[in-house]
């Protein structure tokens, strides 16, 4: 009798993961396809928060799976990785990081490619990263081709071919950081651009990645930005004038150019920002100024708000 109740309860159990994981396919499924319909209630826990500031975890992500595969892939392609890069702006934040090389799994239902791997930036911590940081994930596949005649038997070249990308933003427009299970489109036959909005276009070729960021069992902030109300604003010609010659000099380069030559160097953009407070009349230089400022997580924003 104590053994049918024990296969009772385990069956229990499975069964309530089971119901569990149907609702969170569901749930990635109406955020990925815009639909119009939404599982359970639309009353949200009260899940609490607190302030990035508190957290010190480094940033990590779960790489899970990749489906809705072409059919040509199994053929053309031998292997695929996943390449995780962060970015601020146009500025990488730490080196790439990527996944191991795994071929297509036939197995179950569809065809997918199996990962379950977790990515770990062990020198980035959440406290420091900025608001507007952006995550980057392009899928790569590999064939091996024979080299060339002058090789030694067998030898074979690895051709890596860029088949889609997507971005994401790691905080939402509420500040939030992201967290859980989420089903992402790929932007086809290109790589992730840090620069590109953000969007969820599905098309008939459309790939989908899922990738499952840490749950702290509540939301995590980013704080409000504190600054002083007194005005900093200063006199250029209060500077020494040695100093207004090294500035008015900065001054007369383009600091955008495309143009190695006509750029400003990093060390010219870090005179304007540390007289920034003196250049409140020149009120053109605010991109460069801005360039000078190389950390934008929530210690520094209170001296660039």
């Amino acid at each position: 009798m104590a053994i049918k109740c024990s296969l009772i309860e385990e069956m229990e159990e499975a069964l309530e993961q089971l119901l569990k994981a149907v609702k969170e396919f569901i749930r990635m499924y109406c955020i990925t396809f815009h639909t119009d319909f939404l599982i359970g209630s639309t009353v949200k826990a009260d899940w609490g928060s607190k302030s990035v500031t508190t957290v010190e975890d480094n940033f990590i992500l779960h790489i899970a799976t990749v489906h809705r595969i072409p059919p040509y892939w199994s053929t053309k392609y031998d292997e695929y990785k996943i390449v995780c890069s962060l970015y601020y702006a146009n500025k990488k934040i730490e080196l790439d990081r990527m996944t191991s090389f795994k071929a297509i799994n036939n197995t179950g239902l569809c065809d997918r490619i199996l990962w379950d791997e977790w990515i770990n930036f062990e020198k980035v911590i959440l406290m420091a990263l900025p608001r507007e940081t952006r995550l980057c994930l392009t899928l790569y596949g590999q064939k091996s081709v024979a080299t060339n005649t002058n090789s030694p038997a067998n030898a074979t070249d690895k051709l890596q071919t860029v088949l889609g990308g997507v971005t994401i933003q790691l905080y939402s427009q509420k500040e939030e950081l992201i967290r859980g299970s989420h089903l992402v489109p790929l932007r086809m036959h290109a790589a992730a651009d840090p620069l590109l909005p953000i969007g969820s276009v599905i098309q008939n070729d459309t790939v989908l990645m899922q990738i499952n960021f840490p749950d702290f069992g509540c939301h995590v902030e980013f704080p409000t930005v504190m600054t002083s109300k007194i005005s900093q604003k200063k006199s250029f010609n209060s500077l020494l004038p040695e100093i207004q010659e090294i500035i008015k000099a900065v001054m007369e380069k383009d600091c955008i150019s495309s143009f190695i030559i006509e750029r400003c160097q990093a060390d010219e953009l870090g005179i304007l920002w540390q007289y920034r407070h003196y250049l409140y009349d020149y009120s053109n230089l605010l991109p460069w100024i801005l360039q000078g400022q190389i950390n934008w997580d929530f210690s520094h924003l209170s001296e660039i708000k």
